[in-house]
């Protein structure tokens, strides 16, 4: 798989879900699993997690089902950097208590910084 660095349009993928019908995937830049631990820090508050997947536009993370849609920093635990972004959308999760969230960064990530987080 390749990685494009601000891409024209977005991707056009189908896939199949478990009820087999098809969806059409228009993300701009391709997600990649990785389980990295994570701090996220809603105004005052501070929670922690693990990330589910990452791209360049943002990632998805596990947490408490507590934490609000809306502004908020990520610090990957295996990264130096903050990352600011936004809470875009909250999900059931599979583990009791937990809820999988989505995460746009304000700036689309470097290649470069993509690879050192998942290189961590």
């Amino acid at each position: 798989m390749s990685l494009r660095l601000n891409p024209s349009e977005p991707t056009h993928t189908n896939r199949e879900d478990a009820s087999s019908s098809a969806r059409v995937d228009q993300r701009v830049f391709p997600r990649i699993k990785s389980a990295k631990p994570i701090e996220l820090f809603v105004g005052q508050n501070s929670y922690s997690g693990r990330t589910y997947d990452i791209s360049q536009g943002g990632l998805s993370f596990i947490a408490t089902g507590a934490i609000g849609i809306g502004d908020a920093t990520i610090r990957i635990s295996a990264a130096e950097q903050v990352f600011h972004g936004k809470i875009l959308a909250r999900h059931s999760s599979e583990e009791p208590g937990l809820s999988r969230f989505h995460f746009q960064f304000i700036r689309p990530l470097e290649l470069t910084t993509l690879a050192g987080i998942l290189g961590s």
